[in-house]
This record gives structure tokens, sequence and C-alpha cells, in this order.
């Protein structure tokens, strides 16, 4: 059987490496990558000017050695005349805040009003390039998928099998859904599928948010981009 290639994209703490490990472990004959998984697609001509010379500076400069390996691996898929099917992952903008707020302690940083800004320009400015990308995607790349946490936290067997519709893949026989899964800065510490974190992010609720943090949330936020990942503002 032929050999499908995937290439994960999403922001940080969007359960980007939970993603790949699922999609890897539950289908036949997949190359799964995640490498540049928080960038831009090597193929980016694609974007608007503006756009892309925003986010060209403001990673892809930082990052030449993950560019040289991503746009290496594209050219190969490219030469090789295969098909790169990109999965965009993605968690509810709202409980994104908390993810991101844990990482920054974590890593001993500051989470003040103006990394707050930074972080949700680069979610609406990357969000809208990977929209573009499974919207008028060019080759190497073919027809990709929006992957919400959400979906996966609530039903990992219908999930699997959207993606399989999808892409064209087949599922496995045996389902393999870890139940566990990496923290920031840790390893497989976190219980996946615990009822408590399933009722925290499947909620309709505030999550546990300050007025203050979701007005600034609903302000910073594109919703009209964010319509297309299939979510709405509080």
């Amino acid at each position: 059987m032929e050999i499908k290639y995937i290439q994960i994209y999403g922001i940080q703490r969007a359960a980007t490496t939970f993603t790949t490990r699922t999609i890897a472990e539950n289908f036949e004959n997949v190359n799964v990558s995640a490498d540049g998984k928080h960038m831009l697609p090597a193929t980016y001509e694609f974007l608007e000017d503006s756009l892309r010379d925003r986010l060209t500076k403001d990673w892809l400069k930082k990052n030449k050695k993950i560019e040289a390996i991503l746009k290496t691996k594209v050219k190969d898929i490219f030469e090789l005349g295969k098909i790169m099917h990109p999965v965009i992952a993605i968690k509810n903008p709202y409980s994104w805040f908390l993810s991101v707020q844990r990482w920054e302690k974590i890593n001993q940083k500051d989470f003040n009003d103006k990394t707050i800004i930074q972080w949700y320009n680069r979610f609406n400015d990357h969000y809208k390039a990977w929209k573009e990308l499974l919207e008028g995607a060019r080759r190497p790349f073919g027809r990709g998928v929006v992957s919400k946490y959400e979906d996966l936290l609530h039903n990992p067997q219908v999930y699997l099998r959207t993606i399989s519709n999808e892409l064209g893949l087949k599922l496995k026989k045996e389902i393999n859904i870890s139940d566990r899964m990496a923290s920031a800065g840790k390893k497989d510490d976190v219980k996946f599928f615990d009822e408590e974190r399933r009722k925290f992010y499947l909620q309709k609720g505030d999550f546990g948010l300050s007025k203050k943090e979701i007005d600034t949330i609903t302000n910073l936020v594109d919703w009209n981009l964010m319509k297309f990942y299939g979510y709405e503002k509080m």
C-alpha cells in the first residue's frame, strides 16, 4: 500500500505532540512529521506579502536549522512526486490562554499584558497562514484537515474516523489511544482522559478565567478566522 505523508502544524500548547502520536499510532502506512510544527510550511509563497514577511521575521530567521530540515523534507517529497497532507492542531482560544500561562510559568517567564498580546498576534497570524494552506494548498501539499483538541478529547474513535475519511487513511484494526500525554517541560505526566480533565476542556463555561482575562482574549482573537476552525467568542 502507498505511504501517505502527513505534516503536523499548530501553535505551542495546542496538543501538537499528542496529535502527532495519535495519528502515527492508529493509521497504516503513514509517515507523520512534526518537524517545524510551530512554523509556516516551507512553501509559503501562497501567503500575502505582508503576512509572509511578518511571519518570516518572527519565526524562520530564528529557526534556520529547523527551516532547513523542513525545506529538505518538503523538497524530497516534491521530487518523489508525493503529496504531503497538512493536519492543523488547534485548541479553544480561551483554554489555550491557560495552557500558555502554565508553560510560561514553568519556563520562569513573565506572562504580562505585553506577552499576552504577542502570543495572540502569533496565534492569529499562524492560524491564518495555516487556513490559507488548507484552502489553497500548493504542491507538495495536498488536502488537509483541522484537528481540534476538543474533538480528540470528546470521542477519539469518531475523531480518527473523520481523519481517515478526509485524508483517505486506513485505520488499524485496534485503535490505540494513549491515556497519558506530555505536559510542558515534562514527559507523560498528565492523564489525558481522566474525567476531570475532559470536563474542564469540554465545558461551555469560562474555564475559570477572570472577566478581565475573558475580555482581553475576546478582543485579541480574530473571531472571523476562528469561525473557520469552529470556535466562537464567549
